[in-house]
């Protein structure tokens, strides 16, 4: 008998690229691991049966294949299962298998919630002009479709999400549906509404999610990009209590010329504070920022190295964001899923392939969700 470990959550069926979803418990981290068409097909048999002798039928069957060449590619395919501790022979267990072959389903969704926000920082990409946010109707219709679609991980943004209107009832509907959530914040909130805001958070841990803080500097920096004398105390304050209360904190750099010479001290600092992640990466020109606050993407990344080497470690891991990796003339980072296994849905309900991509593929007033 043949089972699957519980660490395999899910089959993801793709046109191209079919993968597992799995979770780490040793790190707390959540993977996945591509698979091609003969192991899909295996591993979808497996998740239905655990006989290995129907599946080698089936197979011969469907590729029109003699059962002995079929037989050799089962067995030396379990038996790699087996040593990278996929399989099991004890504990019955059968992952879901979502997804189809016949079109792309998108598996990371980030949720631009609403334009709102307590703070006008200097390199911001949203335009502010309006206040717009997601409406109570539109979001149960979104969170209905992206759960009926089986999406594994949504990530809530904004401007500062944690002062939509519904996060209560958006938190609660995706940890409940068993999705994992990831929160982009500010950390700064309404001092009144903090305790119930830090409460929220506390909820993702559920499904192994985590929250991304803003730090862009050193007090006085930090301060002047985000254009508040007291942000950058009451930041690290919320830094402080979040990790206390044992949620996985990242934190988040974006790094322009009136910080570039604070990045090391940024990332020592954070890491003293208990931050698992420190994610450092360059701004683009858009929204509030122009070109003349930019810097040199090449001298960044050297930067990045340089602080990569001298500061991560098992617990604390410095990364460049994809899109300081390399000068970005069009935006596009080749096999990325952009566009097909993920999507961003802004506040006014256009869809765009990613964050930084903003070409809108559809309107969500015009077209459903599960029909664009």
């Amino acid at each position: 008998m043949l089972y699957f470990n519980k660490n395999i959550k899910t089959i993801v069926r793709q046109p191209q690229n079919s993968y597992l979803k799995i979770f780490d418990p040793k790190i707390n981290y959540e993977y996945s691991q591509g698979i091609n068409e003969t192991g899909l097909s295996i591993l979808e048999l497996l998740a239905k049966e655990n006989n290995p002798n129907s599946i080698i039928e089936k197979l011969s069957n469907k590729y029109h294949e003699d059962k002995y060449s079929v037989e050799q590619k089962v067995n030396k395919f379990i038996i790699l299962l087996k040593k990278t501790c996929f399989l099991n022979e004890n504990v019955r267990y059968f992952p879901q298998v979502i997804g189809t072959t016949k079109y792309f389903t998108p598996d990371y969704i980030t949720l631009e919630l609403t334009k709102k926000c307590l703070l006008n920082c200097s390199h911001c990409y949203l335009d502010k002009t309006e206040k717009i946010e997601i409406s109570e109707k539109k979001i149960h219709k979104i969170l209905d479709d992206l759960i009926s679609i089986k999406v594994s991980t949504i990530q809530l943004t904004g401007g500062e999400p944690m002062l939509y209107p519904q996060i209560e009832y958006v938190i609660d509907t995706l940890v409940n549906n068993g999705i994992k959530v990831l929160i982009t914040t500010s950390g700064f909130y309404p001092p009144e509404k903090e305790d119930y805001i830090l409460g929220l958070i506390s909820k993702i841990q559920k499904n192994h999610g985590f929250v991304q803080v803003s730090l862009d500097g050193l007090k006085d920096t930090h301060n002047s990009i985000r254009k508040n004398r007291s942000c950058f105390e009451r930041t690290i304050n919320v830094i402080q209590k979040l990790v206390k209360m044992n949620i996985e904190v990242h934190t988040a750099m974006c790094v322009q010329k009136i910080n570039f010479s604070e990045v090391e001290a940024v990332t020592a600092l954070v890491q003293t504070l208990g931050v698992k992640l420190h994610r450092i990466s360059n701004i683009i020109e858009e929204g509030n920022a122009t070109k003349e606050i930019l810097v040199n993407t090449e001298e960044l990344i050297k930067v990045i190295n340089h602080v990569s080497q001298q500061y991560s470690t098992k617990k604390f891991v410095v990364s460049n964001s994809e899109y300081s990796s390399k000068i970005i003339s069009n935006r596009k980072s080749p096999n990325c899923g952009c566009g097909t296994l993920m999507l961003t849905i802004s506040s006014n309900l256009d869809v765009y392939p990613c964050t930084l991509n903003r070409t809108s593929m559809f309107n969500l007033n015009k077209i459903k969700l599960i029909e664009g």
